[in-house]
């Protein structure tokens, strides 16, 4: 038994059995299954809590401009600010909008997302916010 044995070992190490699979079929039974990706769609807020804004930004509901006091369904809405951070320190408050970030309109969560992502490092940000109808300019660290 061990001759059997020690001759198929020879035998598979003479062959190659290092080799990739030929068969399609045999690819996918000895290849481990790769974990799903994760989905494509973005999530449903972002939250730059921390060390960057200090707030999470929700969307502004299609229908809810004349109640936010805006010209149109523009801009997200502050759902909350963290005591402490950057956001809070500027005064900015729950149910403020964000209309710009240096002067780029922010319509979604991606829009957020790239304009904070661009800004400098360690350099400040306009925010364009707006509050019962009033514009305002608020400087935010980041």
């Amino acid at each position: 038994m061990r001759r059997l044995f020690a001759g198929a070992a020879c035998l598979l190490a003479l062959c190659g059995c290092d080799s990739a699979p030929q068969n399609p079929v045999d690819a996918a039974i000895v290849s481990p299954a790769t974990p799903p990706a994760p989905p494509a769609t973005p999530p449903s807020r972002v939250a730059h809590e921390g060390s960057r804004i200090g707030a999470v930004f929700l969307p502004v509901a299609p229908g809810s401009a004349t109640a936010l006091k805006i010209d149109s369904d523009r801009g997200l809405i502050v759902s909350t600010v963290v005591a402490g951070g950057a956001a809070a320190k500027a005064g900015i408050v729950k149910g403020d909008v964000l209309l710009s970030v240096d002067g780029t309109p922010v319509n979604s969560l991606a829009d957020l997302t790239a304009a904070v992502n661009s800004a400098a490092p360690d350099h400040s940000a306009e925010f364009e916010m707006s509050r019962d109808g009033a514009t305002r300019d608020v400087t935010i660290p980041l």
